[in-house]
């Protein structure tokens, strides 16, 4: 004889709430400590020289890069054609009258490219130029 009757148990449920807030104080967590790096968009190699020195910061600088293989011209993360080139850098002359700007050219980048831009700096008549290189190591003078 049974006296006793068993009860069908119903599984506990889950509490959706206390889940999400659990995962939102992890998820904040991980966007505190997380350190973020930008990549540069493209992969460029300075050529060397024996006379490379640190550039001035005094006055304002434009950085120009020349990537190998392409027509176009980065100034930060914007991409620039000739034409608008121009129109940049003499809008930052009139607004800057003592800009300066510093070529970053690939090693393998055409020489074509260079005098080009060369051509645009003169056309928006900046007046201080320059451009990156990286020291020749001590070991190959």
């Amino acid at each position: 004889m049974r006296f006793k009757i068993t009860k069908q148990r119903q599984t506990p449920p889950i509490i959706i709430v206390a889940l999400v807030d659990v995962l939102i104080v992890v998820l904040i967590f991980l966007v505190v400590t997380t350190t973020f790096k930008t990549h540069p968009a493209f992969k460029m190699t300075l050529p060397e020289s024996e006379t490379a020195q640190q550039g001035s910061t005094t006055v304002t600088n434009i950085i120009i890069n020349v990537p190998k293989g392409t027509n176009v011209f980065f100034v930060g993360p914007s991409a620039y054609s000739d034409i608008q080139l121009v129109e940049y850098l003499s809008a930052q002359t009139r607004k800057t009258p003592d800009v300066a700007v510093s070529i970053r050219a690939d090693t393998e980048s055409s020489f074509g490219r260079i005098v080009a831009l060369m051509d645009i700096i003169k056309k928006a008549k900046i007046l201080h130029v320059s451009a990156f290189a990286k020291p020749v190591p001590s070991g190959e003078q």
